[in-house]
């Protein structure tokens, strides 16, 4: 299965990657623009939470501009409040699944460089 954004709002998002095999898969982060009202102009994305389930034979990885943030072979979560995980938040993400898959969740905070078409003076919280 690709990635795939099961919810993008003007402030987030949220994506999934899951498979039953090896899997890599990039998130451009000027791609949650939402089309007809948001503009991207050099976006910032932080990671607000992270739900990854992967079998102990397997492993997930995530990146950002060659830099591994988070690496586990075990069913992992960490949740938002108030944390949000900022390192590389002007660089894309990438999520890899190893040899027997999973899933990784991530939900996103859109901030700088996201721009409101309808409220263009209002801006975008991390």
């Amino acid at each position: 299965m690709a990635l795939t954004v099961l919810l993008n709002t003007p402030t987030k998002a949220v994506v999934v990657l899951s498979n039953t095999g090896t899997e890599t898969a990039t998130l451009y982060i000027d791609t949650l623009a939402l089309t007809g009202r948001q503009t991207a102009n050099n976006p910032e994305v932080t990671i607000r939470s992270i739900h990854i389930a992967v079998p102990a034979d397997s492993m997930a990885t995530i990146a950002r501009n060659s830099e591994t943030l988070w690496k586990t072979n075990q069913n992992f979560s960490i949740r938002s409040e108030g944390w949000s995980d900022v390192r590389q938040k002007g660089s894309d993400i990438v999520l890899t699944l190893g040899t027997t898959g999973g899933t990784i969740l991530l939900e996103l905070g859109k901030g700088n460089g996201f721009g409101d078409n309808e409220h263009p003076y209002v801006s975008n919280p991390a």
